[in-house]
This record gives C-alpha cells, sequence and structure tokens, in this order.
C-alpha cells in the first residue's frame, strides 16, 4: 500500500495528500508515485485528475468555448487492466455522469460494466480489479449523507461501493466506502473503511456477499490506515486540529498504537519532502522517499523503521535529477527501479529485460512524450500506457509484449487537437555567471516563424517546484489566444537535486529573480517576441516573482498578474511564525529559504514587491481566494492597498471558499477570462478574436494632431 505526505512549500495543493491504494500496479511491478506537485499553475500533465465534485452552474458561460475545453476534465481516465491482461476497465465522461466500459481485449468486445442511467449526477471515485473477474467500483451520487452539512455542499451525495462480477454482471453492494488494501493473497476479502457512530472502523469485507467483521477502531475524525506486506494494519495517520497530522505506528501487528510523530499543517507545508511510499521487508520498515542532507545530491530512496526511528542507507538516487516514482515487485517488495523527469520522463530499471523494453517503449514515442505505465496484467505481457507531451494532453495506449507492439487505444481530451495547440521548445541560455538554465517556449498555433508575438512570462510556484516539457493548459489557453508562453527554470526549483534547489535559499529578489530576467532577455535577443509587449503572470511564489518584476524592471513589463502571491516578505514571515511557531520546522524552513525578519530585515524589504509601491509603473491584477492557508488573502490586500494609495492602477479580485492551488472549475474559467482581459488591454490589440483564439498586430498609434495655428 501507499501513502503519501508532502511536506511541500507553498505551491502545495493541500496539507495531507494519502493515497489508499498503489498509484499504479504495473506488470510485475508495482510503481508508487511520490505525487511532488508542480505549483501555482498547476501540473503540466493532468493523467489521472482528482475526483470530480458536484458541477458548478455553467462556468463554461464566462469564456470562450475553447478555452473551457482546455479546463475540461478529461472523457477518459482511471484506465486498468485485470491482473489477467483480458480486460481493460475505463472511466468514460458524458455531460454530467460518468461509466465504467469494459473492454474484452481478447475479442475487443465493449460493454457498460457500471452506470447510474437515472442519477441527476454522478462520478467514479476509483476503481480496482480485486481478481481477474471482480471489479471494484467507488461513485458518489445524489443521496443522503450526513457529512454534507459539515462541509456546506448544498446539495446531498453519497458514496458507494459496488464488485462487479464482469462474467456474469452480478453487482455485490459493498457497505462502506474507502478502499485500504486490496489483500491480493485473499481471494474474498478486502480491507475498507467507515465512519459511523462517532468512530472510524477498518473492517475486512467479504466481496462475494458484502459481510464486514472489524479489524480495528478509532474515534471519529479523519483517520487512514497503512498496511505491510500481509494486509496488516501497521500504520495510522491521524488528522488533528485544523489539518494537522499525527502518525501512529505498531510495533508489532496487534499490538497498541504508538505516535511515530505529530505535524501542525505550516510542518506539513514547510519539511522537505519525505513520502511514505511501500512496505518494507519487515513488518515496522516503509520504504521512504527523503531529500539529502547537505546541499549536493538528489531525492534518495531509504528504508525507515518506525519502531527504531531509524533511517536505513541509500538505496537509489538519481545523478542529476529527483526521482517521482519507484517500482516494487508486489511479490516480494524488491525495489525494480525508478523513474524521473529529464526533459521528458525517463525510467531506469535495474534488470535488463524490463530495461531493454523501457527504453524501446520511449524510442517508439521518439522522446516527445512523457510515457507512464498505468497498468498491466500480473505476467507484465500487456500493459496499458499513457503518454502526454505540449501537444497531446493525454492518450491510452496498450503495449503487448509479445508482438512487441504498442496500439493506439483512446484520447482522454479528443476536443483538443494537434493543430489547435501551441508548440513547446526547450530554451536554454546561459546566467550572467554562467549557470546554466532552460526554460519552455509555447509559442501560439498559427504563428509563423517571422511573427514576433506579445510575451507572457510565467515563472512557477514553489519556489521548490518545477514545469515539465508536457501539456500546460494555462499555457495553451494563453498560446492560443496569440501569445507566447516563457516558463524559465530558475535556481530554487525543484526536481533537479539539491545544489540546484539550495541555491535559491535567500536569494528571493536576488539571483532566483535575476534567471528569470535574463531568460526574458535571451529570449527576445534570439528576434521570436516583441521586446515592446511583455507581461508576467505567476501563481504564489511566481506571483512574488511577477510583483518584483514590476517593482524593479518596469520598462519590461507593461502588466503584472499575481494569483495568491507574496507582496511583504517581512509580513508573510511574521504571520508564519505566528500560525505556526518561532521552533517549528516551517519557520525554520522559512528562515532558510527567505530569511530572518529581525537579522535580514533590511534584505527582505528591499526585495518585497511593497516597498515600491509608490513608484510602480505597470498596471497590476491581483486574484486570491478568501480560503487560502498557505499565502493569506492579506498579501494581496496590503499591496492593492499600497497600490491604490498611491494612484496606481490595480484590481484585486477576491474568490470566496477558494484555497491557494486546487481552485474549483468556475474560478479558474473566471480567472483566464479577467487575465485574457487585462493582457489584452495591456499589450494586446483592442479587438482580440478571443471565439478564433488568435490575435493580430495592434492598430498603429494614432497620429499626431497637426500644429496649432
Amino acid at each position: 500500500m501507499c501513502a503519501v505526505i508532502r511536506f511541500r512549500d507553498r505551491g502545495a495543493a493541500s496539507l495531507f495528500q494519502r493515497i489508499a491504494k498503489p498509484a499504479m500496479d504495473v506488470a510485475r511491478l508495482t510503481f508508487v508515485c511520490i505525487a511532488v506537485l508542480l505549483v501555482g499553475l498547476g501540473a503540466s500533465a493532468r493523467a489521472e485528475e482528482e475526483p470530480e465534485g458536484p458541477p458548478e452552474a455553467d462556468p463554461e458561460k464566462t469564456v470562450p468555448s475553447w478555452v473551457a475545453e482546455l479546463f475540461a476534465r478529461p472523457n477518459l481516465q482511471q484506465g486498468l487492466l485485470s491482473p489477467d491482461g483480458r480486460y481493460l476497465s475505463i472511466v468514460s465522461r458524458k455531460l454530467l455522469t460518468h461509466s465504467v466500459q469494459l473492454i474484452d481485449l481478447s475479442s475487443n468486445k465493449q460493454s457498460v460494466a457500471f452506470d447510474k442511467p437515472g442519477a441527476e449526477y454522478s462520478t467514479i471515485d476509483w476503481q480496482a480489479w480485486k481478481d481477474a473477474r471482480t471489479l471494484l467500483v467507488s461513485y458518489t451520487g445524489r443521496g443522503d449523507w450526513p457529512a454534507v452539512r459539515r462541509h456546506r455542499i448544498s446539495r446531498r451525495w453519497l458514496q458507494r461501493v459496488v464488485a462487479i462480477d464482469v462474467a456474469t454482471g452480478r453487482q455485490t453492494e459493498l457497505p462502506l466506502a474507502g478502499l485500504t488494501d486490496i489483500l491480493r493473497d485473499d481471494p474474498d476479502h478486502v480491507l475498507m473503511q467507515e465512519a459511523t457512530g462517532g468512530r472510524q472502523f477498518l473492517r475486512k469485507v467479504n466481496v462475494r456477499t458484502g459481510e464486514a467483521a472489524t479489524v480495528d477502531q478509532t474515534r471519529d475524525g479523519d483517520v487512514r490506515w497503512d498496511t505491510n506486506r500481509k494486509g496488516e494494519p501497521v500504520i495510522r495517520y491521524d488528522m488533528v486540529g485544523r489539518g494537522g497530522v499525527r502518525l501512529q505506528y505498531r510495533p508489532t501487528p496487534g499490538a497498541p498504537w504508538a505516535t511515530a510523530f505529530t505535524l501542525r499543517p505550516k510542518e506539513i507545508e514547510a519539511l522537505p519532502d519525505f513520502a511514505i511510499l511501500e512496505a518494507g521487508p519487515d513488518v515496522t520498515s516503509f520504504y521512504v522517499a527523503v531529500m539529502p542532507e547537505g546541499d549536493k545530491g538528489s531525492r534518495e530512496l531509504r528504508l525507515y523503521d518506525f519502531k527504531t526511528r531509524t533511517m536505513g542507507p541509500v538505496i537509489y538516487a538519481a545523478p542529476s535529477h529527483d526521482f517521482d516514482s519507484i517500482a516494487f515487485d508486489p511479490r516480494d517488495g524488491a525495489v525494480l527501479g525508478a523513474c524521473y523527469v529529464a526533459r521528458v520522463r525517463t525510467c531506469e530499471f535495474f534488470d535488463k529485460v524490463l530495461q531493454r523494453e523501457r527504453r524501446g517503449i520511449e524510442k517508439f514515442f521518439e522522446g516527445e512524450r512523457n510515457v507512464k505505465i498505468i497498468s498491466a496484467s500480473d505476467d507484465g505481457a500487456v500493459q496499458l500506457l499513457y503518454a502526454s507531451g505540449p501537444d497531446e494532453p493525454g492518450s491510452y495506449y496498450l503495449y503487448r509484449r509479445a508482438e512487441a507492439s504498442i496500439k493506439l487505444l483512446g484520447l482522454a481530451w479528443p476536443s483538443l487537437k494537434p493543430d489547435t495547440l501551441g508548440r513547446m521548445t526547450e530554451f536554454a541560455y546561459a546566467a550572467s555567471d554562467g549557470q546554466k538554465l532552460v526554460g519552455y517556449v509555447t509559442r501560439p498555433p498559427k504563428a509563423k516563424p517571422e511573427d514576433r508575438p506579445p510575451l507572457v512570462v510565467m515563472p512557477h510556484g514553489g519556489p521548490e517546484a518545477r514545469d515539465q516539457f508536457d501539456f500546460d493548459p494555462w499555457a495553451q489557453v494563453l498560446a492560443r489566444a496569440g501569445y507566447v508562453v516563457f516558463q524559465p527554470q530558475f535556481r530554487g526549483s525543484g526536481g533537479f537535486g539539491r545544489a540546484f534547489a539550495s541555491a535559491g535559499y535567500g536569494q528571493w529578489g536576488l539571483r532566483m529573480q535575476d534567471d528569470v530576467l535574463e531568460g526574458v532577455e535571451a529570449l527576445i535577443r534570439d528576434g521570436k517576441v516583441d521586446p515592446d509587449r511583455v507581461c508576467i503572470f505567476g501563481a504564489s511564489y511566481g506571483g512574488y516573482v511577477a510583483l518584483q518584476a514590476g517593482a524593479k524592471h518596469p520598462e519590461r513589463f507593461k502588466c503584472v498578474i499575481s494569483q495568491a502571491g507574496v507582496s511583504d516578505l517581512v509580513a508573510s514571515q511574521d504571520w508564519e511564525r505566528r500560525t505556526s511557531g518561532a521552533d517549528s520546522p516551517t519557520y525554520q524552513y522559512w528562515l532558510k529559504s527567505i530569511g530572518d525578519p529581525v537579522k535580514d530585515r533590511e534584505r527582505l524589504v528591499a526585495t518585497s514587491p511593497i516597498t515600491y509601491a509608490a513608484e510602480y509603473r505597470p498596471p497590476v491584477l491581483l486574484l486570491h481566494g478568501d480560503y487560502d492557508g498557505v499565502v493569506p488573502l492579506e498579501q494581496s490586500q496590503l499591496m492593492e492597498k499600497a497600490l491604490a494609495g498611491a494612484g496606481r492602477k490595480v484590481e484585486l479580485v477576491t474568490y470566496r471558499a477558494v484555497g491557494h492551488s486546487q481552485w474549483r472549475l468556475g474560478a479558474r474559467l473566471d480567472a483566464m477570462r479577467r487575465i485574457l482581459s487585462f493582457l489584452s488591454a495591456s499589450i494586446g490589440p483592442t479587438g482580440t478574436n478571443l471565439e478564433n483564439g488568435s490575435l493580430t498586430p495592434p492598430p498603429p498609434p494614432p497620429a499626431a494632431p497637426p500644429p496649432s495655428r
């Protein structure tokens, strides 16, 4: 089983991410993703998106249809192969309902395994194969759900699980909703979780009859269990306070629970990456991913023993990049390989046969796609691949080892045609101190080589995150509207090893900022963009970069857009200290990353955008959610007040009940509508044809009036 704690910085999508089943069951191996989320503007790859919630009221009406299409949820998702490789189950979305389609790969016969035709709205939350003929499907539909009132959902939605015999079509309703362990060695049972009567229960459920027996229980609240390789619960995560986590463990199966550590919300946000990946060879050991000590190296795979609280030696570390998933053999837990993102996703297997197979798959896609093995048969003969790239939002392919063949099965976003998407390329440049850097440049789909369109610089959040050579809906919307989009990977970014990330410590507004500006200037020297029409747009840390760029380089940037960005570093650090505590790991991390508001006050004031409000020149658009617990709304309010007080052009748009990263669809579409309008007024033509997704050169300035006589 896999559980992930994201110890991520300002760009984390949530305080505590728990995965209740392996992220990818693959051939003879199990891939477990660390789920390091690209922040601010979101991850570029959208495979296996988060489950949908109840639909909002026509959010697409606020923007042109092609903008809504770029942000739409996939038509196909959650593809899974049965253990024997005979069946493919995949979730199909049509309007506001989901269904599970079943394909018999031996005959190519397709049927509907599960749907709710009478439901006003339903969504498939997850699916899992218990064995070669039993498919578990969790769905949410309209019904009585007491927790709805707690979550302030206007309608009542109910989550249920059914076990489907795909040979006969017989469905068995299971009494619980959360899957903890598939129990591969038990032919009839799974471990599931239930909240009832003020308590949380872990139960062993018979998938044939629906009967359940209690295995463990605790007080009511947000709780998640994790199991060892024998299916015994040995780790439990308890949510405490408002988003904190207490990790409990059992020294031996069946023993009383003991506390390993407790983390407050901000401590989860700020600690270096630490992810519990997979059960280890001993009952109290787990494979974990950690960042190395010091300023060198890359993410490391180690064994951690919760009983002795000791960390084992390094098992694997990529040479120059941070791995983001590990492959395990489900039979004995042996580590088989790892994957990381270089130019595109690359996997290294220790077994030569598996490595040759992987290289053959990568060669098929010509090194232009990020290829994930989503699922596979137990013997590895059949594999379900998911490929994505800048002009391919996501496609499913079937690989057969015996035939060494790869066949396209379906497109996740069939309405998005390659010729309507912007073309992304890598752009290599050197900083003024000689450091080699790279950025991603996306040009409008209709732009000619000799065209010089306006430029939107889009720094990522984090700052210890990164962009990828992959599909990015934000970049694609801007490119479709006629803008070149530049995404620089500045020092301080994650994914490139510890030295590259730590080079950003204490460099907010300094070296990190210079890396962005020097990339812009290099791109302008390349002659492919209009140097007089440049704006900058970022979220989270990227929003800070945007605000600081407008403050320090008003001659270059004609407009600034900040989504949930920091404007006052001193006030931000003071807030972190108040909410997290001066001795907390959170505050200690931000002291290292940003600086001490007392000892480094002069530097923090000099690198705070709000300091320059009086002489700020570019117009500013601020976007912020009022439920942001990572960068408080106060940061945008302070900047708006300072700019407005100085008579500068500024607009603050506040989104109700919206957090830091995971903005609901309606909020994202409204934000993009405002962004496009703001950009058009600043560096685009007055007659932007957004419906056709194109921009024409701006009209010439009006002629000067004749001299008076």
